[in-house]
């Protein structure tokens, strides 16, 4: 076998940085329109000559910003949709593999604070139209394994393939970000020997396009400050594999196969990187693009408007007003309490008076009027938003959100699929980096926590040798996602309804608590089914003293014989009436001349 081919570090470097160079170059437009989006969602929608123009003639640069009222309300619904990963087995055998792979799972998400990781990188989606995550691992000392860490990847650091068409950027043949960073901290982490590559790429807070360190102007500081920008990029090298390289324009800091292993066990790059759209000409875009043209005809409009209320159209003869200038004239009719003198023997309305606008004016408000209505139902709608009739019931307002939602399905249908790449590769960093013991801790028991052991050594009973339980390299899953929002919503319908049926249907109204509680969407099921099985047999009598059982028997026992002995006297006492009533029947009195004596046992008496 020969030996590899060795890298051409010089070749290798140049046809890196004319990628880079490539993808800057396509973007440029991209990246430019999505600045001003964002802008728009900041507020910042007027130019500095619009806002020059309108301080010139004494008018306020007021926006009616309704882009981020329409954003806002799809980041509250992501939140509201917040999702967490479940891994289920292949075979039955696996479902004890399948808990401790979740429990993981969850724990490293928790660690990573993905769900407020998430929402940022949807941010970035929906106002940008791109934006994602990496999954990577940092060594911390003490801890034994490295800690699995999931961070956002800003929009205006990100840069790609610009060939790349799908919206997971799975086509794409490399991907990449940019970094800035101090010179004396970029030393720190790439050694002293990267000194001469820096000193060829320094920088000094250039201004100009999307990439350019932030903030672009600062003077908190006197001096500069020797600012280096770091390309990291993964990329497919000849032979279709993912390599990795940090390099500056000045040359290499660090390259590569990719650190990060998928399931093939082949290299793979650690971004989950999404776009919301694209047009025809492969260009990303986010939900704020469709909504700048309705924006800007609203400001316009209004700013119209307003002007308009504050302005007069004037017509007159020379001379009419006396010595009053035309300056002076509009600047006392744009007055609350103007004064304008005529000449004597000049009327108004002939000789001086203002020119109806009220047809103009009454046009562009209903112009502004349209403008508002198409606003409102772009994007998220007043029924998604819960802004209906003031009238309208709880359910009905929930309808109408779940109906107006379903615009929102396909942007929401993109973030999920990017959860799902996150869970697996978080699982892959987990089977690949944890190889010691682990210990996870799992709080789903609000009252007992519970600690799960990874790569936990213990002894074989059967061979004496040490081996590894719930070992994370042998666990064999499926990731799937639990969509947590969906089911709990649909299992809270389900169960409101079985309440509303109990009200008419007796034989509900019988079921026991358990029953209730499992059809319920409670988190802790288990907990409240044995507090009710606690309850109840804290209510059952306690079993019987043999003593005192003893005596109760004996008591009904010596009851009865007395029953029996009153019943004997009774029967005697007769026998005597007879007797005297009939003497000549003497035998019969013979026969029962003394009572008989029980003494505890029953002995019937033959009459």
């Amino acid at each position: 076998m020969s030996d590899p081919k060795p890298t051409d570090w010089g070749n290798l470097h140049a046809d890196l940085v004319e990628k880079f160079r490539a993808s800057e170059d396509a973007s440029r437009y991209t990246r430019e329109a999505a600045e001003r989006d964002i802008d728009y969602y900041d507020h910042k929608q007027l130019t500095e000559e619009e806002v020059r123009e309108l301080k010139k003639r004494g008018q306020p640069p007021i926006v009616r910003n309704k882009i981020r009222a329409k954003v806002n309300y799809l980041l509250g619904l992501e939140q509201s949709m917040r999702t967490d990963p479940r891994a289920l087995p292949r075979t039955p055998q696996h479902e004890e593999d399948a808990n401790s792979a979740t429990d993981a799972l969850r724990f490293v998400c928790d660690q990573a604070r993905f769900d407020q990781v998430r929402s940022a990188a949807f941010k970035d989606v929906t106002n940008a139209g791109w934006g994602g995550v990496e999954v990577q691992v940092r060594q911390i000392v003490p801890e034994r394994n490295p800690r699995i860490v999931v961070e956002r990847t800003p929009w205006d650091r990100m840069f790609w393939d610009p060939h790349s068409a799908a919206q997971d950027f799975s086509d794409a043949e490399y991907l990449g970000l940019i970094r800035w960073m101090d010179r004396q901290e970029a030393v720190r982490q790439y050694g002293d020997d990267a000194g001469k590559v820096f000193d060829e790429t320094v920088l000094t807070g250039e201004i100009g396009g999307t990439y350019d360190d932030k903030p672009r102007e600062w003077t908190w500081r006197s001096g500069k400050r020797d600012r280096v920008r770091v390309v990291q990029m993964y990329y497919r090298d000849a032979d279709g594999v993912w390599s990795f390289c940090e390099f500056t324009g000045g040359g290499i800091l660090n390259a590569g196969p990719s650190p990060w292993l998928g399931d093939d066990g082949q290299p793979e790059h650690g971004f989950a990187w999404r776009v919301a759209y694209r047009d025809r000409s492969n260009n990303p875009y986010g939900e704020i693009r469709g909504m700048i043209d309705t924006q800007d005809e609203i400001n316009k409009r209004a700013s119209k408007a307003l002007h308009a209320i504050n302005s007069r159209q004037t017509f007159g003869e020379e001379g009419s007003l006396g010595n009053m200038t035309t300056r002076q004239m509009r600047q006392e009719l744009a007055k609350p309490d103007g004064h304008i003198s005529m000449r004597p023997g000049k009327e108004f309305g002939k000789h001086f008076g203002v020119v109806p606008t009220n047809d103009i004016t009454s046009g562009n408000l209903e112009m502004l009027n349209v403008a508002l209505a198409d606003m409102t139902v772009l994007g998220p709608n007043a029924a998604m938003q819960g802004k209906g009739a003031s009238s309208a019931s709880g359910r009905s307002i929930l309808a109408q959100q779940q109906g107006g939602s379903i615009e929102a399905q396909g942007l929401f249908d993109i973030l999920r699929d990017m959860d799902h790449e996150v869970y697996r590769k978080v699982w892959r960093r987990i089977r690949q980096f944890w190889t010691a013991e682990e210990w996870v801790r799992v709080t789903d028991d609000q009252r007992n926590l519970r600690w799960v052991g990874l790569n936990q050594p213990t002894m074989d009973p059967m061979t004496g040798q040490v081996v590894l339980q719930n070992s994370v390299a042998d666990l064999d899953v499926d990731i799937i996602i639990d969509d947590a929002p969906h089911v709990g919503t649909l299992e809270g319908e389900q169960f409101q309804g079985m309440v509303e049926l109990a009200k008419i249907s007796p034989e509900l109204q019988q079921l026991p608590a358990e029953a209730w509680i499992t059809m319920s969407n409670l988190r802790n099921k288990g907990e409240a089914l044995r507090m009710v099985q606690q309850a109840r047999e804290s209510r059952q009598p306690p079993p019987p003293d043999p003593m005192q059982q003893a005596a109760v028997q004996l008591e009904m026992e010596n009851k009865q014989a007395d029953t029996a002995q009153k019943a004997a006297n009774a029967a005697y006492r007769q026998a005597q009436a007879a007797r005297e009533a009939v003497g000549s029947q003497v035998d019969v009195f013979q026969a029962v001349s003394q009572p008989p004596q029980l003494n505890g046992n029953v002995i019937p008496f033959a009459g």
